[in-house]
Formats: C-alpha cells, structure tokens, sequence
C-alpha cells in the first residue's frame, strides 16, 4: 500500500466531508420536501463521521505511520478503535445504505430550484459511500488484523 496515498486520502476525506456537510446543511436549512430529506441524509452522515473519526481515522494513521515507523496513535487508543470498527461497521455500512435510500427519495421529489444541486450532491454522497466501501473500510480492516498480528507476536514473546 503506498503510505503517500495514505497521507493524500486522509486530506481529502477532510475537505470532502467539509464540503459535503456544508452543501447538505445548505439544502437542508431551506423549505419543502428535498429540504426535509437532506435534513435526515445530514442528520445521519454527521452521527457517521463520528464514528469515522473514532475508528477508521486513527486505523488509517496507524497504517501510515507503520512505514515511518513513528506512531502517532498509542497502542491502546488503536486497540479501543480497532474493536469499535469491529463492531460498528455493519452498522455503517447500513447507515450508508440508508442515506442512499433517502438520496433515492430526493432524485423522485421533483421541487423546482434545489433538485438539481441536491441530485448532484447525492451523487457526490454515493461516491464518497463507494470509495469508503472500497478503500477505506478494507483498509481499516486490514489495520485491525495487523494490529492483532502485533499484539499476538508480542505477548507470545513474553511468555517464552
């Protein structure tokens, strides 16, 4: 894995949940329909990214800092948001499933003046969903099982 890209993806999950928390919340605080869904859509993305924040986030900076060999998470704050991931990622991956249905409901409530930069914002949504599902979460799962692969080898040493 190029520990570069690493460094890239965690600037550019940043700016992307930025923008797109900023461009729902705009959507959202206005009237009607679309107005409504995108207030449930933001309601669930920001209960996600905390849970990002707590668990995936930390795996993906422990990645990284194994080819630098500098840690910039401790050893237990891993531990805690490796069994977190473990245990919230079905959950998250139906939250995502869930903002895509609400995003579905949004592409057929046809409301004059903000249906077409909602449509393009739930499209912006359903990729940020497809790259977590096919990046970011397999590699937080991949930091779970090297971090057991680590705890094991070392408590195998101090037993010998």
């Amino acid at each position: 894995m190029d520990y570069n890209f690493m460094t890239e993806m965690e600037g550019f999950l940043d700016r992307e949940h930025s923008e797109l928390l900023e461009q729902m919340s705009e959507i959202a605080a206005g009237k009607g329909k679309v107005a409504e869904l995108y207030g449930e859509i933001l309601s669930i993305f920001s209960y996600h990214l905390d849970k990002e924040e707590e668990t995936v986030i930390p795996l993906l900076a422990y990645l990284k800092s194994r080819s630098t060999a500098r840690s910039e998470v401790g050893f237990h704050d891993l531990e805690s948001a490796s069994r977190k991931f473990i245990g919230d990622a079905e959950e998250m991956i139906s939250e995502h499933r869930e903002m895509a249905q609400i995003i579905e409901k949004v592409a057929s409530a046809k409301e004059s003046g903000s249906s077409q930069k909602a449509a393009e914002i739930g499209r912006s949504l359903l990729h940020h969903v497809e790259l977590e599902e096919e990046i970011l979460y397999p590699a937080a799962e991949a930091a779970c099982e090297l971090l057991a692969l680590e705890k094991n080898s070392t408590a195998g040493r101090q037993v010998r």
